[in-house]
Formats: C-alpha cells, structure tokens, sequence
C-alpha cells in the first residue's frame, strides 16, 4: 500500500525494497546483541536501499509522473528547500511506515476483546466512537514508545538541565498515561475518553509524524470494521510482544471471534466456530 502511495510500481521496487530485506533491518534494532556482521550487513541493506531511491528520484526528473515522487522531486527544484538527503529520507519515513499503524490496530483489537461493552459502542454507532477507538488505542499503547531528540538549546526542564546538542530519549508511553494529564484512571483503556486530547503518539509540533492522518484513517476503519463483523470477540491466550523498549509490536495475537455472514440484503449474524 505505501508503495502505491508514494507512486512506485512493482516492477520499480527491486531487491532493496522487497518486505523481507526491510524486516530484516527492522528485525536487527529489536532484542539481542547487534554483532558486527548484523551492523555490516545493515549497513550494506541500507545504503542500497538509499542509492535505489535516489537512483528512482532521478527517473522522476526524467521521465515525471502524476505521483508523490515526481511531486516531492518537483518541490525541491521549484522551492529550493528539499536536498537529495531530505528527499530519501522522506521516502524510507514513508516506505516504512505502514508497520506502526498495524501494530496499533493489533493493539486495539486486543483491547477492544478485553473490554467488550466498549467494542459493542463502536459496533453500534462506528461513526461516533471509530476515532475515539482510535486515539485511544494510540495513547495506550503507542507503536513507538521512545522517540529519540536533541537539545536545540540550553534547557532546564523536569528539574534537570539539558546542555544544546544533548542527546535526549522521551519515552512516549508514560507521557501517554501521566495522570497528571489523563486522570486517574490514564492505566485504563476507555474509547470514551474526549478524543481531542491527542496523545503524544505521533509526535508534535515540526517533528509530527508526516503520515498521521492516513495512519489515523486507517486505524479508524480498521476497528470499526472489524467488530462491525463479529459479534463477539475474545482473547484465547494473552499477547505475545517482541521484546523491544523502542517498539510494541505484536508477535502473536490469538483470538476467537463470532462472525457474521453477508448476505444479498446486508449482513445478517449467524452461529460460527471461534477460530
């Protein structure tokens, strides 16, 4: 899907871009030790991938097309702001930005098993309950839950003193459940928090994550359609998470539903095997 949206067809992606070489460097940030045949062969994957990128950018300039690409190529001649560095960096944000979005969905889904009065709000009106299913589920349990940053300038914050340059890790995830902010009930899962309060789960400010509002489209109407499905859902086993401080990401999550069957008139629920 972020391959249509950035305007690269199949025949374009080459080995570089192909799912199993992305996994892999994703794959080697997570537990264990990074030996330096991991950091090597990293190192190699990527820089690929970067000269594949820039090597797709120069075809756009050539050859321009009706798409993201040739769009973000276009901006950089006619506005003078974006360098070639800034461009592929773009592109891998967005290359490798659809596995945050369905760890959130995997999330909410488990959550949503677990509180089952609150997936039958969102089954009966969706349209009123889709976002804050939504924002809830990004604020319990972000996708990335440490995101690295830099001192631009002296600070003194949370009675610590930050010297410019300091290099500083906010971990999203407490931030995200601070009382202070969310009440005292910020430990608990509830999609009828007011879903304008935005959690800190894509960032803020010129740092924004670029690709919220499509992750959040999807994230919505993943949910809804999900429990619009089935009438009931429910937790076989607990969540396994890759062990990851940077990352909560869903390695196996086991659950048995009710479905529903459509048929010519609409959907109608009939009795189903829990699978």
């Amino acid at each position: 899907m972020m391959m249509d949206f950035l305007g690269v067809d199949e025949d374009e992606l080459g080995n570089t871009m192909s799912p199993a070489g992305g996994s892999t460097v994703i794959d080697a940030f997570g537990p264990g030790e990074m030996t330096e045949q991991t950091r090597a062969m990293v190192n190699t994957y990527i820089q690929a991938a970067m000269d594949h990128t820039a090597m797709l950018y120069d075809r756009r300039r050539q050859q321009p097309r009706d798409d993201l690409l040739t769009h973000l190529v276009q901006a950089q001649n006619e506005e003078g702001r974006l360098t070639e560095g800034e461009l592929i960096t773009l592109f891998s944000s967005i290359f490798g930005s659809g596995t945050s979005t369905a760890s959130i969905i995997a999330s909410g889904i488990a959550e949503l098993a677990r509180h089952p009065e609150q997936a039958e709000l969102l089954r009966g009106n969706p349209d009123a309950w889709k976002k804050g299913a939504c924002e809830e589920s990004l604020r319990y349990r972000p996708a990335i839950n440490a995101i690295g940053q830099k001192a631009a300038n002296h600070t003194h914050a949370f009675d610590m003193e930050f010297a410019a340059g300091t290099h500083i890790t906010v971990v999203v995830g407490a931030v995200n459940r601070d009382p202070r902010h969310w009440g005292e009930d910020a430990e608990h899962f509830d999609i009828r928090r007011d879903s304008q309060n935005a959690s800190l789960s894509f960032g803020i400010g010129p740092h924004v994550c670029l690709g919220h509002a499509m992750s959040r489209a999807t994230i919505e109407e993943a949910l809804a359609v999900f429990v619009e499905r089935c009438d009931e859902i429910e937790l076989l086993e607990e969540p396994r998470w890759i062990p990851f401080v940077q990352e909560n990401k869903v390695e196996n999550l086991r659950l048995g539903v009710l479905v529903k069957e459509r048929a010519a008139g609409g959907i109608s629920p009939i009795a189903g095997d829990r699978a």
